[in-house]
This record gives structure tokens, C-alpha cells and sequence, in this order.
């Protein structure tokens, strides 16, 4: 059990208690709890949500060190982050069933309800966010809406060099992957595994298929920037030890080996 104080606070790894209530932020009639989401390798930061229960009636923030959030009536999701200085992420429920993304002090929104977790990227500095408008999902980068709104929008990831934001998406019947916001390609069907090396972008696609519910079935294979290889699909990836040029196994289209996929500017070689 690791436990760690600040002032009144008393912080474990599961739950977090405020021990007294401090009258000056419950009042006295009211009792307060909350739960820890998460704290830092160097357990530096940390963040957890509290809530006040008065009667029939609670409220709920989020609170890390030298911070407490504006009060949520209808809570806070438990899928919250920190960036690299601390400071934290989160949303949280207002009156009217009205959705805020937080960032530190600063509230964006309203939103509906979000879609996957926080995303943060490798140098901790930017952070992106799918959240619930319109009859879809919208993308959040650093505070600013990217790209269009889509059906479903998940995984997203950044690059290693913390420049680019990628992001799947599913349309109806379509599925694509944005960088930035911007379309890279669209295909019936693209997997939920990537690898980027500089621009180049490894993944798998399948057309000349069909969805069933949020099922599809069809032709797959391995794409290289959107472009279709004559193998059938992303099993592993590996380094070329030998020089800079990523390597893919990929199967054959027979299923009986691995083929050794080089990328480079021109057609693909095995």
C-alpha cells in the first residue's frame, strides 16, 4: 500500500478521503470522498476526483496538487490524464447533461459524452481527446477541434516526435485514417494496428467486403501508405538492423510464410 499526505489529504492507491472534511470547501454538513485516477512515475503529480454528497444532492471536482477543479453536478469520468508538468486532464457532467473538457482551470465545450481515453504525447507537451457532437465524434488536439466529425474515432496516437496526430475513423460503411485532420485514405475496412516511420505508415486494409453491426469480413492486406501490397496482412514488425528501413512480416497470400516487406519511396520489395 503506498500512501502519501498533503496537508489535510491522505492519498492511497485506490481511494483518496479527505480526513477531517475541511468545512471550508464541504461545509459542515456535508461528507466527502473520492477516488485516485492516477499520479506520476515519480509520484510528483497526481490526480483524483472528490465528491461532496449533502443530503440527496452531490457535486464532484477533480483535484491535484495545488488544484481543485470548478464542481460537476453529474460527475466526472474516471478517465482522466496529466501532461508532463502536472498538469491535469479530465471532463466532467454539468446541469443540463452538458460535457466539459478540462485542462487545468480552463473548460471547453459543452460536448457529449467522450470516446476513449486521453491521449498524451511522447514529450508530454500536447494531449487529444475524441469527444461525443453532433451524432458523432470529434477529435480535440491541444484545444482545438481537428478534422470532421465521424461515426467512431478510435485508436489515436501521436507520432515518436510528438509533430503529428493520427486518428482512425469509421464513416457508415467506410473507415479511413486522418493525420492532423486531414483524410490520409479511406478503405472498407482499416485494422486497428499501426506503425509509422517518418511518413511512412504501415497498417492493415480489406476491401471487396461487407459490415455486419460493427462486424466486417473480406479481403485484407497490407498497406503502405494507403496503398494496398500483394500480401495479406501485418503479423509483425522489425528493425533492418542493417540501415534505417523499417521491416514488416506480413504473410503471404498463401499462408504458408512471412514476407520481409521493405519500404521505401518506390514499389514494394520483398
Amino acid at each position: 500500500m503506498i500512501a502519501l499526505a498533503f496537508a489535510a489529504l491522505t492519498i492511497q492507491t485506490e481511494t483518496l478521503w479527505v480526513q477531517p472534511a475541511d468545512p471550508s470547501i464541504y461545509g459542515g454538513d456535508q461528507v466527502g470522498g473520492g477516488t485516485l485516477l492516477g499520479w506520476s512515475p515519480d509520484l510528483r503529480f497526481w490526480l483524483a476526483t472528490i465528491t461532496v454528497v449533502k443530503g440527496f444532492s452531490q457535486k464532484s471536482a477533480v483535484m491535484a496538487p495545488g488544484f481543485i477543479s470548478e464542481w460537476f453536478e453529474l460527475g466526472i469520468c474516471d478517465r482522466g490524464a496529466l501532461m508532463g508538468d502536472g498538469t491535469p486532464l479530465y471532463y466532467g457532467a454539468k446541469k443540463g447533461n452538458k460535457t466539459y473538457l478540462g485542462v487545468g482551470d480552463r473548460l471547453m465545450g459543452p460536448y457529449g459524452v467522450g470516446m476513449g481515453p486521453f491521449v498524451v504525447s511522447p514529450d508530454g507537451k500536447r494531449w487529444a481527446k475524441a469527444m461525443g457532437k453532433d451524432k458523432g465524434y470529434q477529435l480535440v488536439v491541444d484545444g482545438k477541434e481537428v478534422g470532421a466529425v465521424h461515426d467512431y474515432i478510435w485508436p489515436v496516437f501521436f507520432d515518436s516526435s510528438s509533430s503529428h496526430i493520427y486518428a482512425r475513423f469509421v464513416d457508415g460503411d467506410s473507415c479511413g485514417l486522418a493525420r492532423d485532420g486531414d483524410v490520409l485514405f479511406r478503405y472498407q475496412w482499416v485494422g486497428l494496428r499501426f506503425f509509422i516511420h517518418r511518413d511512412t505508415v504501415f497498417c492493415e486494409l480489406g476491401k471487396d467486403g461487407k459490415w455486419t453491426g460493427n462486424d466486417w469480413k473480406g479481403r485484407e492486406a497490407l498497406g503502405i501508405n494507403g496503398q494496398m501490397q500483394p500480401v495479406s496482412g501485418m503479423r509483425s514488425i522489425s528493425w533492418d538492423l542493417q540501415g534505417e528501413s523499417p521491416r514488416v512480416c506480413a504473410r503471404t497470400r498463401r499462408g504458408t510464410g512471412c514476407a520481409w516487406v521493405t519500404a521505401f519511396s518506390g514499389p514494394m520489395k520483398t
